[in-house]
């Protein structure tokens, strides 16, 4: 019974963290000048809090009862199988760690907005996606080896789809930057969210190459082909989706300080949409990975 308790703690992170954070803020949402329920609030409280440490508990120790089951699914073979649950396992922890730590800072500087946290969520998803990938630059044992010197290049690795949106995006946040400087200290509001979307995808872009080039020794032609497997997913779904989205998000904060006219709402609420499209993109759903592994 405790071990289904868990597996279902694991599988459905997000949404049961977010129940128990509103679960704990409603109390003193719903709180009555006269003190009225108030035993009935604490109790309340106290059992979130604890349905909260367990969530994080669970989550935090990397636990992913389905990661073998999905990685058998999808991998195109039983080796790249192994690798890919491995794989899975450190991403979808870094990038929970990542998001959590985002949105709760984002909690901190939030003024009776969503967008504040939401910010912090994907800027922390994208990070974290990245630092899962950063145990694999560390340096080797120097000893006579053989090194596979095998051709490797970005079209190989990264789509087509998001090469062109990370360009996109860094042409409209170096124009947005170029805008605020010029038009004086009215616009210089927009000009920090560019610069962070320009930020952004610079460090998406040289992740990807830092993953793409990065050694590997002479392996057998299976061996090769689930390396990259491994390469195509850590460049794509790990770090360079929550990055474009993220992204997107801050040229959508920087485009609302232009005023609330009907043409810059639009424009920010298709941002954010376009967004909300790419973070979902990078989720480690069956449809997201075998459309990846496939393409």
């Amino acid at each position: 019974m405790m071990k289904r308790i868990i597996d279902a703690a694991a599988r459905r992170r997000w949404p049961l963290t977010v129940l128990a954070f509103i679960t704990i803020l409603g109390p003193f949402v719903v709180a009555r000048p006269d003190g009225e329920g108030t035993n009935i609030a604490a109790v309340v409280l106290v059992l979130a809090a604890i349905a909260l440490i367990f969530l994080l508990a669970v989550n935090l120790s990397g636990r992913d009862p389905d990661a073998d089951a999905r990685a058998l699914e999808v991998a195109p073979d039983s080796l790249s199988a192994v690798l890919f649950a491995r794989w899975m396992r450190r991403s979808k922890h870094f990038r929970f760690v990542g998001g959590l730590c985002g949105a709760i800072l984002g909690l901190g500087f939030a003024t009776g907005s969503l967008a504040s946290p939401l910010v912090g969520l994907l800027a922390g998803v994208a990070f974290g996606g990245a630092a899962a990938e950063v145990h694999s630059f560390q340096g080797r044992p120097r000893s006579a080896r053989s090194a596979d010197i095998t051709a490797r290049h970005m079209g190989d690795y990264v789509t087509p789809t998001d090469t062109v949106a990370l360009a996109v995006i860094a042409a409209a946040a170096m124009c947005l930057m170029v805008v605020a400087v010029t038009t004086g200290a009215g616009r210089w509001g927009s000009f920090w969210p560019a610069m962070a979307a320009l930020v952004a995808v610079a460090a998406a872009t040289a992740m990807q190459r830092a993953v793409v080039v990065r050694r590997r020794p002479a392996l057998s032609d299976d061996l090769r082909r689930a390396d990259d497997v491994m390469r195509r997913l850590a460049a794509t779904q790990g770090f360079t989706r929550p990055a474009i989205a993220f992204a997107l998000v801050m040229l959508s904060q920087g485009l609302a300080t232009f005023g609330n006219s009907t043409t810059v709402t639009v424009a920010v609420l298709a941002l954010w949409m376009l967004a909300i499209a790419w973070y979902v993109a990078s989720r480690q759903s069956r449809a997201n990975l075998r459309a990846l592994i496939g393409s």
